[in-house]
């Protein structure tokens, strides 16, 4: 988790990651992102717009999103850029898959 966080925070200070629903659903429409994370509690409307886009979910709550970006709360967020999604989604492929 520690290393996911961490690439978070590289990637926002990058410029390449993108908080909340109106930058992303802005990334999406302009097939700007690489990568879109929900939070496992985000909501039916929320998932309902992004339904034909390339989701992946974490197991955080908006809650503890928020937390982590310095923000009340984050349901989700958007990687703008290919390395930062491809390493992401190595690490989520290692949690749900140990070995």
């Amino acid at each position: 988790m520690e290393r996911l966080i961490g690439l978070l925070h590289l990637s926002r200070k990058a410029g390449k990651l993108f908080l909340g629903q109106k930058a992303v659903l802005s990334l999406s429409s302009k097939n700007r992102q690489s990568l879109i994370i929900m939070a496992v509690d985000a909501g039916l409307s929320l998932r309902r717009k992004l339904a034909e886009k390339s989701t992946m979910t974490i197991e955080l709550s908006s809650d503890k999103l928020g937390e982590i970006f310095g923000r009340e709360r984050v349901s989700v967020f958007g990687i703008a850029d290919n390395s930062f999604a491809a390493e992401i989604e190595n690490i989520f492929q290692r949690a749900r898959f140990p070995g």
